[in-house]
């Protein structure tokens, strides 16, 4: 498993800059990969929208990491907005802490809008993302005809 994290309070910019490079590291580098984690802590919102340039470069990691065809888990925690936003939405399987606003919208307001599968903590990202990885296993014990 692969676990990623991010502190969204460093800018659009540099969460994209380190979100891209981490992406293409990652792809580099796939053996043994079975599951990617994200981690996205948040701040206070600074109501700046993301830059065209920030965005395609979330955009081109997102493309890279679906190129290694295992799930994708991210968990939030803080103020949730911009690019980081985006990777939120594009995991096979979201959760944010229940003090999280994404988009402004609390925790659970997001979960009912489907901004989120979950509210977790970040502990469960990675025990979900253990589990992905064993479910994702094809059971070689048994045979079935």
């Amino acid at each position: 498993m692969a676990i990623l994290q991010f502190d969204v309070r460093n800018g659009e910019r540099e969460t994209a800059r380190a979100f891209e490079a981490k992406a293409v590291s990652l792809s580099s580098n796939p053996l043994n990969i079975l599951c990617v984690v994200i981690h996205l802590s948040g701040g206070v919102s600074t109501g700046l929208t993301a830059s065209a340039r920030s965005v395609h470069l979330i955009e081109t990691a997102i493309r890279t990491l679906r190129t290694l065809n295992v799930p994708i888990v991210c968990s939030a925690s803080g103020t949730i907005h911009g690019v980081a936003a985006l990777i939120l939405r594009a995991a096979d399987y979201s959760m944010a802490d229940e003090s999280s606003c994404l988009d402004g919208q609390n925790a659970v307001q997001a979960q009912r809008m489907g901004l989120v599968s979950a509210v977790n903590t970040p502990r469960h990202a990675e025990a979900f993302g253990r589990w992905s990885q064993t479910a994702s296993k094809p059971n070689t014990s048994t045979f079935c005809i």
